[in-house]
């Protein structure tokens, strides 16, 4: 079974800085809302938000749903907004480690061993407002405190050039794959967020395959956007190349894990949007296996002016789009 989740929080309300969205539910709503949704089987659990006035764990038991992930947030509490893991506080960076420590509990506790954090809350804004070799250290230093605390579950650790903060502590591939091994624990990952990649200006499925190359485990968010903000669009919908490369490359490198969706359902019922996405992604995975490994290898060995041309020739043909030839 292809393992496909949502993000339980955007079953809900949402909000961007003009406009709120979709309904208030609870966090068993949410959870219900997503065992209703054709194609989907797990969710990814904000904590600690979805975890509050519910038996968690007896409630994804009796809707039949997996857990993804336990999503960690070191960033929504006013507290933070100068920053957590960062913070030169050191009171309260120890809270935001807390909660990374409470959330891989939890991940334990519901059996899915992975907790990820993207700590968007770090960074700056002007020039000369903070010491980056001070902030990278105590960043570093928190996640190794985190992931020191519970070996048995995987820290995966998500980039993003910006938002909330204009520069974030953690902006690209390079930045996770250095704190990584900076850090130098076997419990770290990285969350493959393929809309922060494309936003990041990277080309995704290259930046999948340095994942695989550096030897860390990803795990990956499924959304798209135009390359100049985190939109959080239906993946696929803008660049479907970059999304077909990404599962081919993903499923090449042997990925079984789960796919969850963080898309943003403005404007859209939340149901029909995660439906819609689970049947586009299998569309997707459909085409991903018509392309055959041996014979890209082949193509890729053309003569060089030829390589392109008979490489996009056999890409259009192989996800069903006819190429007509030229008569002489």
């Amino acid at each position: 079974m292809t393992k496909i989740a949502v993000i339980a929080g955007f079953l809900g309300q949402t909000r961007d800085r003009f406009c709120l969205y979709n309904e208030v539910r609870s966090p068993k709503e949410k959870l219900e809302a997503a065992a209703e949704i054709e194609g989907i089987n797990g969710v990814e659990i904000i904590y600690p938000y979805d975890c509050q006035g519910i038996e968690l764990a007896e409630t994804l038991r009796r809707l039949g749903l997996g857990v993804a992930a336990v999503n960690v947030n070191v960033k929504g509490e006013p507290e933070f907004a100068f920053g957590s893991l960062t913070s030169p506080d050191p009171n309260l960076r120890a809270r935001a480690v807390a909660l990374i420590k409470e959330g891989m509990d939890l991940a334990r506790h519901l059996g899915c061993g992975r907790v990820t954090v993207c700590p968007l809350s770090d960074g700056h804004e002007y020039a000369f407002q903070g010491d980056y070799q001070e902030e990278w250290r105590r960043m570093r230093d928190a996640f190794a405190e985190a992931a020191a605390y519970a070996p048995d579950v995987t820290l995966s650790l998500e980039y993003k050039p910006s938002e909330t903060r204009v520069f974030s502590t953690l902006p690209n591939l390079s930045a996770v794959i250095l704190m990584i091994k900076e850090i130098g624990l076997p419990n770290l990952g990285v969350t493959f967020d393929i809309g922060h990649s494309l936003y990041a200006g990277e080309h995704p499925a290259q930046a999948l395959a340095m994942l695989y190359y550096h030897g860390l485990k990803p795990y990956i968010h499924v959304n798209d956007n135009y390359r100049n903000w985190d939109w959080d669009l239906i993946a696929g919908a803008i660049n479907f190349w970059d999304l077909l490369e990404v599962v081919w490359t993903a499923r090449h490198y042997g990925y079984d894990d789960w796919w969850t969706f963080d898309v943003m359902p403005a404007r859209m019922d939340p149901r029909s949007c995660f439906a819609t996405s689970a049947k586009l992604l299998k569309a997707i995975f459909a085409a991903a296996k018509r392309i055959d490994a041996k014979e890209l290898e082949r193509l890729r060995a053309a003569t060089r002016g030829e390589r392109v041309p008979r490489i996009l020739t056999y890409l259009w043909r192989a996800v069903g789009i006819e190429i007509a030839e030229e008569k002489e």
